[in-house]
């Protein structure tokens, strides 16, 4: 997997997360409520090509061996 340091803005995202992790302005949750008949292979099938149609949403962060933001 590759790895490369985070942006400024980035950076300043990251930090504001951990300073405050109860504040939910860039985590946005939410409930979506299915229907008994929900089919669940097409949803599974609808979310997989989501997530492989947008490379933003498959974004990791971590903290590597050095104690750096990635």
């Amino acid at each position: 997997m590759k790895s490369y340091p985070l942006l400024q803005s980035q950076l300043g995202v990251f930090y504001d997360c951990l300073k405050y992790p109860q504040v939910m302005q860039y985590n946005i949750p939410c409930i979506v409520p299915l229907t008994d008949n929900i089919d669940i292979g097409r949803l599974k099938a609808a979310i997989q090509t989501i997530f492989a149609a947008r490379k933003e949403l498959r974004i990791r962060f971590f903290i590597d061996e050095k104690g750096e933001p990635r």
